[in-house]
C-alpha cells in the first residue's frame, strides 16, 4: 500500500475525530491551532454569534464575534468550514449552562 494513501486516509479520520468533536464554532485560538496542525474539515452546531447571544455579558470579559473562517481562511493550509449545523438542536445544550 502506497504509504501517502495511508497517512491521507489518517489526516481524514483525524479530521473527522475532530470535527466529531466540535459542537461551537471555534474561537481564535481553536481556529488558528487548528489551521497549524493541519486539520482539514472543521464542522460545527452553533455559531459563536448565537452562543454570545446566549451567554450573560460581563464586562470584564467581554466576547468577541468572530468568524472561524476569518483566521481559516487565511492560513497556509486549506481548511474546510462547514457550519454552522443543526443550531436549533445544538441551542438546548448551552441554555442555561453559561453563567458570568
Amino acid at each position: 500500500m502506497d504509504p501517502r494513501l495511508l497517512e491521507h486516509a489518517h489526516h481524514i479520520l483525524h479530521s473527522i475525530e475532530i470535527a466529531r468533536r466540535a459542537r461551537t464554532q471555534g474561537n481564535q485560538m481553536c481556529s488558528g491551532a487548528a489551521c497549524s496542525v493541519g486539520i482539514g474539515l472543521v464542522v460545527y452546531a452553533l455559531s459563536e454569534r448565537t452562543l454570545n447571544r446566549m451567554i450573560p455579558q460581563d464586562p470584564e470579559n467581554p466576547l468577541v464575534d468572530f468568524e472561524c473562517r476569518t483566521v481559516l481562511g487565511v492560513g497556509a493550509r486549506r481548511v474546510e468550514v462547514l457550519g454552522p449545523a443543526y443550531e436549533t438542536e445544538a441551542r438546548p445544550v448551552h441554555e442555561g449552562f453559561w453563567h458570568v
